[in-house]
């Protein structure tokens, strides 16, 4: 005759479901990670486009102010040749058409770098600039330093 006890308890992996539960949360992480990382590119994009039409918009503005401003001095020195204005009315127009130079080349600056802006945000910058890099080249660049 033989007498014994035998128990059976259920033998849970404990660990491996710690695991799981913890890379389920990382990942949940990672998603909203890379949900949040797609809406502030897609701001930053956004933003970039909104800044170049706007200094676009400037710098078409500024061109006609200064045309408009050459215009002015072109009236102004026809006036003083007629003998219908003096000098100190063709310096100040001169001044002005300086002054509305001035603002257009910063207008047309302006949007210029909103351009390089949308084009970093874009990430074509080498491209739209004709860089290129060749897989060989920057290997071969890694090792010289």
């Amino acid at each position: 005759y033989e007498a014994g006890i035998q128990f059976s308890l259920p033998v849970q992996n404990r660990v491996a479901k710690a695991n799981l539960g913890a890379d389920q949360a990382l990942l949940r992480q990672q998603q909203l990670r890379v949900t949040q990382l797609e809406s502030q590119v897609s701001a930053e994009v956004q933003n970039a486009i909104t800044a170049l039409h706007a200094a676009k918009t400037a710098a078409d503005a500024a061109t006609k102010a200064r045309e408009l401003q050459a215009q002015l001095l072109g009236a102004s020195q026809e006036s003083f040749s007629a003998g219908y204005s003096n000098n100190i009315s063709v310096i100040e127009q001169q001044t002005y058409l300086t002054q509305a130079q001035t603002t257009e080349v910063m207008a047309k600056a302006a949007w210029l770098k909103a351009a390089s802006q949308l084009d970093r945000v874009l990430g074509q910058t080498m491209e739209n600039s004709g860089i290129s890099l060749k897989r060989d080249q920057v290997q071969d660049g890694s090792r010289q330093h």
